[in-house]
């Protein structure tokens, strides 16, 4: 697998692209580490973890230059599994292959629904 993706509010990606890195997030920063997902994933943790105020985007990377920094380690928390992590400061904006939009909607019992929406761009938002 040479891709896996990252969740980050759409900020995020505009301070990246103006600093070449996609920063970490504060649990990040604390564990050393940049979390990524599986593709099956996204929609999860969009929706565990991201507000309709923060615009999160997905981050398609290309993880296959990376693969002394990639661990698969197992979660401790829910969702229970084994969950991809990139040791390195921050993901490099070169790695970033594609960028979707998340559409938010609402689920049966009203509760805001992130899903993959349209591509913005072949790396950048705007």
């Amino acid at each position: 697998m040479n891709h896996l993706y990252r969740v980050v509010p759409k900020e995020d990606w505009v301070e990246a692209e103006r600093c070449g890195r996609v920063p970490r997030c504060q649990a990040d920063k604390r564990r050393g580490r940049v979390h990524l997902n599986e593709l099956k994933d996204v929609e999860l943790v969009a929706n565990r973890w991201f507000s309709v105020e923060e615009e999160p985007v997905v981050l398609e990377i290309d993880v296959s230059g990376m693969a002394k920094y990639l661990r698969w380690e197992e979660r401790t928390e829910e969702p229970l599994g084994i969950w991809p992590n990139l040791y390195v400061e921050g993901v490099p904006v070169e790695n970033v292959v594609r960028v979707f939009a998340l559409d938010a909607g609402s689920d049966d019992e009203g509760a805001v629904s992130f899903r993959i929406g349209k591509t913005l761009s072949e790396a950048s938002v705007f």
